[in-house]
């Protein structure tokens, strides 16, 4: 196997919340002055890590390989269960949500959690723009079975089967976290047709940036339930105790046994037609 460059930089995504995970889950490091001495860089230094992306919004952390290095090193002497080094080095470059169920296991109350304890039951199904570009992805590490492949910049749509009358929340969650689409701009949330469109009318959901895995999940509920989201149209990710939140919500007594939901996964990838173009 080849070496690593020392010289290799790596983006860390969701940096400063991972730091807030650790910090909020032990009793050795709990400020980013504490990791910071703990391992051996200045404190300036990570948060130049977690701010220094300003053409990505400050979203991502970028570090070089000796950081990614002693990161790894002190999450598996804070975390033993972590396991080794290089199962740490991929918490560090997952998403934040697999980086939390791993520091955290005690947290259940998670809204993929909650619903792969009810039944898929609500009928839903894409549409491509162009379907002549549609192929089902071929079955490779971090992309679920049932994903769609789909090229950066393509359009999709899906149709939700709910019953006329009802409301629909739909999330959606790429590698920076959870977002909410529906009720929105996009689409209001009352179901007025079945099946329902969405987006929308004729509007289409474009894809860019972030390549990757991408996940929409429709939650059909009655429309005298008001979800605990924000309104559609953020430009942050919600922070991951609002998704809790909600997820706890489904729960509830006002609200379990009354909703329907189903999920659908696409994994953009930049087509070589756009990156000759680029």
């Amino acid at each position: 196997m080849a070496r690593k460059s020392a010289k290799a930089v790596h983006d860390l995504p969701m940096l400063g919340r991972k730091f807030a995970i650790i910090f909020t889950n032990n009793v050795v490091v709990k400020n980013r002055k504490e990791l910071a001495d703990a391992i051996g860089y200045a404190n300036g230094t990570l948060g130049e890590w977690v701010n220094g992306r300003t053409d990505r919004g400050g979203v991502d952390g970028r570090v070089p390989e000796a950081a990614l290095e002693a990161l790894s090193r002190i999450l598996v002497k804070i975390f033993p269960h972590v396991g080794d080094v290089r199962a740490a080095r991929r918490l560090w470059l997952g998403s934040e949500r697999a980086f939390e169920r791993v520091i955290d296991p005690d947290s259940d109350v998670e809204l993929l959690a909650v619903l792969a304890r009810h039944e898929q039951r609500l009928p839903l199904k894409f549409v491509p723009f162009d379907s002549e570009r549609l192929e089902m992805v071929p079955d490779c590490i971090d992309v679920p079975e049932d994903a769609e492949y789909i090229d950066a910049h393509e359009k999709i749509a899906f149709l939700v089967e709910a019953r006329i009358g009802s409301k629909l929340t739909v999330l959606y969650e790429d590698i920076r976290g959870w977002s909410v689409l529906s009720p929105g701009n996009l689409h209001g949330g009352l179901v007025k047709t079945s099946p329902e469109r969405i987006p929308a009318g004729d509007k289409w959901i474009p894809f860019a940036q972030p390549l990757g895995p991408h996940r929409f999940v429709f939650i059909e509920h009655p429309a005298t339930l008001v979800a605990d989201l924000p309104a559609a149209g953020a430009i942050s990710a919600l922070d991951s105790e609002i998704v809790r939140g909600f997820a706890r919500q489904l729960e509830t007594e006002a609200w379990v046994r009354k909703w329907r939901w189903n999920a659908m996964y696409l994994f953009v990838e930049e087509s070589d037609a756009a990156s000759d173009a680029g």
